[in-house]
Protein backbone atom coordinates (compact mmCIF):
# COMPACT_ATOMS: atom_id res chain seq x y z
CA UNK A 1 0.00 0.00 0.00
CA UNK A 2 3.09 2.49 0.90
CA UNK A 3 5.23 1.04 -2.31
CA UNK A 4 5.06 3.27 -5.51
CA UNK A 5 2.14 2.16 -8.03
CA UNK A 6 3.82 0.18 -10.61
CA UNK A 7 0.36 0.38 -13.02
CA UNK A 8 -0.53 3.30 -14.62
CA UNK A 9 -4.41 4.24 -15.34
CA UNK A 10 -6.86 7.00 -15.92
CA UNK A 11 -8.50 6.62 -13.05
CA UNK A 12 -7.80 5.15 -9.41
CA UNK A 13 -10.53 3.89 -6.96
CA UNK A 14 -9.66 4.24 -3.17
CA UNK A 15 -13.26 3.15 -0.99
CA UNK A 16 -12.91 3.20 2.17
CA UNK A 17 -8.90 2.67 3.31
CA UNK A 18 -7.94 5.88 4.36
CA UNK A 19 -10.59 6.35 6.98
CA UNK A 20 -8.79 3.81 9.10
CA UNK A 21 -5.57 5.55 8.72
CA UNK A 22 -3.80 9.19 10.68
CA UNK A 23 -3.12 11.55 8.32
CA UNK A 24 0.26 11.15 7.90
CA UNK A 25 -0.09 7.31 6.38
CA UNK A 26 -3.10 8.28 4.22
CA UNK A 27 -0.55 11.06 2.72
CA UNK A 28 1.70 8.50 1.99
CA UNK A 29 -0.90 6.16 0.33
CA UNK A 30 -1.45 9.09 -2.10
CA UNK A 31 1.99 9.52 -2.29
CA UNK A 32 2.67 6.12 -3.84
CA UNK A 33 0.07 7.35 -6.34
CA UNK A 34 2.59 9.88 -8.08
CA UNK A 35 5.16 7.59 -9.95
CA UNK A 36 2.44 6.22 -12.13
CA UNK A 37 0.27 9.82 -12.44
CA UNK A 38 -0.20 11.48 -15.67
CA UNK A 39 -2.11 14.77 -16.16
CA UNK A 40 -5.51 14.77 -16.13
CA UNK A 41 -5.17 10.89 -13.89
CA UNK A 42 -8.36 10.85 -12.24
CA UNK A 43 -8.27 9.64 -8.23
CA UNK A 44 -12.00 8.53 -6.82
CA UNK A 45 -11.92 8.63 -2.63
CA UNK A 46 -15.31 7.07 -1.20
CA UNK A 47 -15.33 7.70 2.21
CA UNK A 48 -17.80 8.46 5.14
CA UNK A 49 -17.48 12.17 5.28
CA UNK A 50 -17.34 13.53 9.05
CA UNK A 51 -19.21 16.90 9.93
CA UNK A 52 -17.79 20.22 9.88
CA UNK A 53 -18.13 22.31 12.79
CA UNK A 54 -20.04 24.83 10.39
CA UNK A 55 -23.14 23.41 8.68
CA UNK A 56 -21.57 20.02 7.10
CA UNK A 57 -24.78 19.80 4.43
CA UNK A 58 -23.44 23.55 2.81
CA UNK A 59 -19.63 22.57 2.71
CA UNK A 60 -20.27 19.00 1.32
CA UNK A 61 -22.43 20.45 -1.59
CA UNK A 62 -25.15 18.55 -0.53
CA UNK A 63 -29.03 18.11 -2.10
CA UNK A 64 -31.78 17.57 0.64
CA UNK A 65 -34.40 16.72 -2.48
CA UNK A 66 -37.21 17.69 -0.16
CA UNK A 67 -40.61 17.93 -1.00
CA UNK A 68 -42.59 19.40 1.26
CA UNK A 69 -42.73 19.96 5.54
CA UNK A 70 -43.96 16.52 6.38
CA UNK A 71 -40.90 15.21 4.46
CA UNK A 72 -38.44 17.66 5.43
CA UNK A 73 -40.08 16.20 9.46
CA UNK A 74 -39.09 12.81 8.56
CA UNK A 75 -35.64 14.33 7.08
CA UNK A 76 -34.66 15.99 10.13
CA UNK A 77 -35.51 13.11 12.04
CA UNK A 78 -33.28 10.31 10.16
CA UNK A 79 -30.42 13.06 10.02
CA UNK A 80 -30.47 13.24 13.92
CA UNK A 81 -30.24 9.65 14.06
CA UNK A 82 -27.32 9.25 11.58
CA UNK A 83 -25.64 12.19 13.18
CA UNK A 84 -25.86 9.89 16.14
CA UNK A 85 -24.42 6.73 14.23
CA UNK A 86 -21.82 8.78 12.96
CA UNK A 87 -20.40 10.14 16.34
CA UNK A 88 -20.37 6.50 17.56
CA UNK A 89 -18.58 5.54 13.91
CA UNK A 90 -16.27 8.60 14.74
CA UNK A 91 -15.41 7.06 18.37
CA UNK A 92 -14.21 3.28 16.99
CA UNK A 93 -12.07 4.44 14.77
CA UNK A 94 -10.17 6.45 16.97
CA UNK A 95 -9.94 3.90 19.46
CA UNK A 96 -9.06 1.13 17.48
CA UNK A 97 -6.58 2.76 14.59
CA UNK A 98 -5.70 6.14 16.24
CA UNK A 99 -7.52 8.28 13.87
CA UNK A 100 -10.90 10.13 13.37
CA UNK A 101 -13.66 10.50 10.67
CA UNK A 102 -12.29 13.51 8.55
CA UNK A 103 -14.78 15.76 7.26
CA UNK A 104 -14.56 17.14 3.61
CA UNK A 105 -12.15 20.30 4.40
CA UNK A 106 -9.76 17.64 6.13
CA UNK A 107 -9.62 15.51 2.92
CA UNK A 108 -8.74 18.56 0.70
CA UNK A 109 -5.86 18.93 2.94
CA UNK A 110 -4.43 15.69 2.86
CA UNK A 111 -4.77 15.75 -0.79
CA UNK A 112 -2.84 19.29 -0.52
CA UNK A 113 -0.27 17.34 1.79
CA UNK A 114 0.11 14.49 -0.30
CA UNK A 115 0.85 16.23 -3.12
CA UNK A 116 0.60 20.13 -4.47
CA UNK A 117 -0.31 18.72 -7.56
CA UNK A 118 -3.33 16.79 -6.49
CA UNK A 119 -6.31 19.27 -7.01
CA UNK A 120 -9.86 18.29 -5.49
CA UNK A 121 -12.59 19.04 -8.30
CA UNK A 122 -15.84 17.76 -6.52
CA UNK A 123 -17.26 16.25 -3.45
CA UNK A 124 -20.35 14.41 -3.76
CA UNK A 125 -22.75 13.44 -1.19
CA UNK A 126 -26.46 13.76 0.04
CA UNK A 127 -27.54 15.81 3.13
CA UNK A 128 -28.27 12.22 4.89
CA UNK A 129 -25.65 9.98 3.41
CA UNK A 130 -22.62 8.78 5.56
CA UNK A 131 -20.45 8.85 2.10
CA UNK A 132 -19.44 10.98 -0.24
CA UNK A 133 -17.20 10.64 -2.98
CA UNK A 134 -14.44 13.25 -3.37
CA UNK A 135 -12.63 13.44 -6.57
CA UNK A 136 -8.85 14.79 -6.50
CA UNK A 137 -7.02 15.36 -10.56
CA UNK A 138 -3.68 14.64 -10.79
CA UNK A 139 -2.49 17.92 -12.65
CA UNK A 140 1.23 16.62 -13.15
Amino acid sequence: MFDAQPIAADIYLIKQILHDWPDTEAVKVLRALIPALRPGTRVLLVEYIGQEDSNPEEEIGSEDGGDGAREDKANEEGLRILRGMGSATDLRVMALFNTKERPVSAWKKIFEEADERFEVKSVKAKKAAFYAVVEAVWSG
